[in-house]
């Protein structure tokens, strides 16, 4: 015997994962020139946690994003796959060489 469920969601982009719809519809801009990462956050960002972590999920390097244009230095990081997350949002992955 086999039960289907499934539920309708009316449009994408209409829910969120548990987060404020201000942080969830929020669009980080990220841009990597050689080991430094810029940023262009969203008003709601302002005051979140940035993360880069690597890909195992453990916090590499961590700041408290002060402005809505933040940088970050990531000479100290090895080459590799990284993710770029801003309030417990995964925004981008980046990859260092």
């Amino acid at each position: 015997r086999v039960i289907k469920y499934y539920a309708e969601i009316p449009a994408p982009g209409n829910f969120s994962v548990g987060l404020p719809k201000s942080v969830a519809a929020a669009k980080v801009g990220v841009s990597l020139v050689g080991r430094t990462l810029s940023m262009n956050l969203p008003k709601s960002a302002v005051g979140s946690s940035v993360k880069i972590l690597d890909l195992r999920g453990n916090v590499q390097m961590q700041k408290i994003a002060q402005s809505r244009n933040e940088t970050m230095n990531l000479s100290t990081l090895k080459s590799g796959v990284y993710f770029v997350q801003v309030g417990g949002i995964s925004a981008k992955k980046i990859m260092l060489k």
